[in-house]
C-alpha cells in the first residue's frame, strides 16, 4: 500500500538539501509518495531529480493559498519547525527540531534521515548528479570557485581564492571560473577588478547550469557547496567556525579541509596543496 508523507523543511539552502540522502533512502526502503513543504527555490533541485512528488511553498501552504498538498486527514506530517495550534493539533504531524541536539556530533543528514524512519544514508553518493552534463570530450575540466556564504566567519578570504584562481589557471586544460548566487554579491567588484569573469545565478537550479561531471569546486561551508558535492563535482569544503561533522557536503567526491586552529579558516597552502595534488592525481588516471 502507498502512503503519503509530507515532510515540513523550511531553512536555508544546505538545511534544505540535506534532506535528499534521507528520502533517497526513505524511498528505497517504502512504497511512498513525498511531498516537500519548504521555500520552493531551495527544494526545486528535490523536485526534478524525482525525489518528491508535490512540492509547496511554505508561507503559500500555512496561510492556506496552496491546496496540492493533501491535509492531516488523508497523509502523515513530519515537521522541522513548531507550527501555529490550527496546523500542529492533528495527531498525524509529528514534529522535530531542525537540527540534532547540542553535542550530539551527529550528521544533520543523518539526524534528518532518522527522524523520517529512514535508513542512515550514504556519505559518498551524489543523489543529484543526474541534474549535471556529461562532460564534452576533450574539453578539458572547470575548476568552479565559489567564495561565498552564509556569514561573513565562515568565508575565506576573497584575496586568497583570487590567488588560487591565479595559481590554478596556470593548469593546462583546467578553466577558473568564479560562481556567485545573488547573497554573494559584494564579491562581485573584487573578483571583476582583477580580470575574472563571474558567473551569477538567482536561482537555486541554476547554479548547476555549467556544471559537468569531472568539473572541480572549491568554497566555503555554504548551501552552493552542499549541492556541488551532492551532484558529484570534486568538491573541496573549506571550515572554520562550524563543525564538519554535522556539516560535512554528502556527495561522492568531497574533501574537507579544516583550519589549523579551532575556529580559523584554513591557511593558504593547506588549500593549494591538496588541490593540485587532485588535479595532478586525475591526469595520471586520464592517461592510462
Amino acid at each position: 500500500m502507498v502512503r503519503d508523507l509530507v515532510v515540513i523543511r523550511p531553512g536555508g539552502l544546505g538545511d534544505t538539501l540535506l534532506l535528499a540522502p534521507g528520502l533517497v533512502s526513505l524511498k528505497n526502503q517504502h512504497h511512498i509518495r513525498l511531498h516537500l513543504v519548504g521555500y520552493s527555490n531551495r527544494i526545486e533541485p528535490l523536485r526534478q531529480v524525482g525525489l518528491t512528488e508535490g512540492v509547496a511553498d511554505f508561507d503559500a501552504w500555512l496561510s492556506g493559498e496552496n491546496q496540492s498538498i493533501p491535509p492531516p486527514s488523508k497523509a502523515e506530517f513530519i515537521s522541522f519547525i513548531p507550527l501555529p495550534h490550527d496546523r500542529a493539533k492533528s495527531h498525524r504531524i509529528k514534529t522535530f527540531p531542525p537540527f540534532p541536539q547540542d553535542g550530539s556530533n551527529e550528521h544533520v543528514a543523518h539526524y534528518l534521515a532518522g527522524c523520517l524512519g529512514a535508513q542512515p544514508p550514504l556519505e559518498k553518493s551524489s543523489p543529484l548528479e543526474c541534474l549535471i552534463a556529461a562532460p564534452d570530450r576533450g574539453s578539458g575540466s572547470t575548476l568552479w570557485v565559489h567564495p561565498g556564504a552564509g556569514g561573513a566567519d565562515k568565508r575565506w578570504g576573497i584575496d586568497s581564492f583570487l590567488r588560487l584562481a591565479e595559481e590554478m589557471r596556470q593548469t593546462p586544460e583546467l578553466k577558473v571560473r568564479f560562481l556567485l548566487g545573488e547573497a554573494d554579491l559584494d564579491l562581485e567588484d573584487p573578483i571583476r577588478s582583477e580580470g575574472y569573469a563571474v558567473t551569477i545565478r538567482e536561482k537555486v537550479i541554476e547554479l548547476s547550469h555549467g556544471w559537468k561531471r569531472g568539473d572541480l569546486y572549491v568554497g566555503n561551508d555554504s548551501g552552493v557547496t552542499h549541492f556541488a558535492g551532492l551532484c558529484g563535482l570534486d568538491t573541496v569544503a573549506l571550515f572554520g567556525p562550524t563543525d564538519p561533522r554535522l556539516w560535512r557536503p554528502y556527495g561522492a567526491h568531497v574533501l574537507v579541509i579544516r583550519g589549523r586552529s579551532k575556529g580559523a579558516m584554513p591557511v593558504y597552502q593547506d588549500v593549494s596543496k591538496p588541490i593540485l595534488h587532485l588535479i595532478d592525481q586525475r591526469g595520471k588516471l586520464t592517461k592510462q
